[in-house]
């Protein structure tokens, strides 16, 4: 039994090289839907641990700093986004709302817990039900 697989592994991999070793190798390879998302996937939850990261390493007055700056002109910065459709924001606008997402999660360390870890609490989680963002 352990021999057909064997061989069964074993023409896949000539099958396989003799393709790469052939002239009509492709330099491109066509993605489907579902690929694009799990690529998308990770690269967003590589992008948020590193954030989260960061934040956690952050001292007291760096975060209190973006605070005092950014919370006062969050209004402001939600109504310049208002004026575009959520699926069709320019990048700056984009940019802007990631933004404010900062901002908003750097207050509750500044207001609430005073610190940048959780109090008394288990590691944090963020639910999100809905993209922010198509």
């Amino acid at each position: 039994m352990f021999k057909e697989f064997a061989l069964q592994d074993a023409g896949t991999l000539v099958g396989t090289q003799r393709a790469l070793e052939s002239r009509a190798a492709r330099d491109d390879f066509p993605l489907n839907d579902q690929e694009l998302l799990v690529r998308h996937f990770h690269r967003s939850i590589a992008d948020w641990v590193e954030e989260y990261e960061r934040r956690l390493a952050s001292d007291m007055t760096e975060l209190q700093a973006l605070h005092g700056v950014g919370f006062p002109r969050i209004e402001e910065a939600l109504a310049y986004c208002d004026k575009f459709p959520l699926d069709a924001l320019p990048d700056q606008a984009r940019r802007l709302l990631e933004l404010v997402h900062s901002i908003i999660t750097v207050s509750m360390c500044v207001e609430i817990r005073h610190q940048p870890r959780v109090v008394d609490g288990a590691t944090a989680e963020i639910h999100r039900v809905a993209a922010p963002l198509p």
